[in-house]
């Protein structure tokens, strides 16, 4: 039978922490039916061998996949969405898990009964790499929307990690284009993902914790590494604009365009202000468009504002 429900579990080098991954799967409740696909992405740890051990003991339910070359993230996503079955999509990296055994129930059970929606996500607990909890990630950015998120993402992604989404893949076959993503080598899956899905869908949010997204150091967007975190958060704006150019028939209401660029440059500015880069504070400043008498400064007399701040806050 073609299993309602597609989990993609994109792995690499995740030895520790896969079993565990897998084993969350296995143990949701639900009465759809589901399939879980592994992509591993030519690990050099055990990553490979586990989830084939896994394979092998669940036939019926996991399908198991080994590339012989590294393709990255992205390209992982497009094989294991290429391969999918079900009619739904859920996500869960092989680094994560889920905490809640009847998380696909709540959220697949959601959607077939209001096709007007095509996501569900939820609150995540962060983790760390010994399973020990960082914090409960509890947004509140959604209430009041009545499920039109397209514009609130666009300004702010305030869906915590892929593995709380959940989506109707039709929607993704119909207005996502993931080579667009791999030929403009975007940093992430989730967002663009995200906002696609926001501007042809309503959105919902469960406001509890259904899943555990791990912080390893590694982790994209939480890297101490200051050339990697400003080219993460470069990889963000020109998502951004990315979409914008493709959904120029939505209307704005709430955010105009500059707003939205001039906060992803607040944020640049700020992450060069953290880490004493005075020259790229004024550069990421200099794109800043004059709107409001902060901007105004901040666009025209960058290195004054940089020092002004500088003196108070030394």
């Amino acid at each position: 039978m073609r299993p309602m429900i597609s989990i993609l579990m994109p792995s690499y080098n995740h030895e520790r922490f896969i079993a565990i991954a897998i084993e969350s799967a296995l143990k949701q409740k639900t009465k759809y039916s589901f399939e879980l696909l592994i992509n591993d992405d030519n690990s050099t740890d055990e990553t490979a061998k586990i989830a084939e051990t896994y394979s092998q003991r669940y036939p019926n339910i996991i399908r198991f996949f080994k590339q012989n070359k590294n393709q990255g993230l992205m390209k992982s996503y497009k094989f294991l969405l290429n391969n999918a079955k079900g009619e739904y999509i859920a996500i869960l990296e092989s680094d994560d898990y889920w905490i809640d055994e009847e998380k696909l129930e709540k959220q697949i059970g959601f959607l077939k009964n209001n096709p007007e929606f095509g996501l569900s996500v939820s609150d995540v607990k962060l983790v760390n790499e010994n399973n020990d909890e960082i914090e409960v990630v509890k947004r509140t950015e959604d209430i009041g929307l009545n499920g039109n998120w397209y514009e609130q993402l666009l300004f702010s992604n305030f869906v915590r990690g892929g593995v709380s989404i959940c989506f109707r893949k039709a929607i993704y076959d119909s207005y996502v284009d993931i080579d667009d993503y791999i030929n403009n080598n975007f940093v992430t899956f989730d967002y663009p993902l995200l906002l696609t899905l926001a501007a042809h869908s309503k959105c919902n949010y469960i406001h509890k914790a259904l899943s555990a997204y791990r912080i390893l150091p590694t982790s994209l967007s939480n890297n101490a590494i200051y050339e990697k975190v400003i080219a993460f958060e470069k990889g963000i704006l020109a998502i951004q604009r990315y979409i914008m150019q493709n959904n120029q028939n939505i209307t704005l209401r709430c955010y105009s365009i500059t707003e939205i660029l001039n906060y992803r440059y607040n944020i640049l500015c700020g992450k060069a202000y953290k880490h004493h880069k005075i020259f790229d504070f004024c550069r990421y400043a200099r794109n800043i468009k004059p709107i409001t008498f902060k901007t105004f400064i901040l666009r025209f007399f960058p290195a004054l504002w940089y020092i002004q701040h500088s003196i108070r806050f030394k």
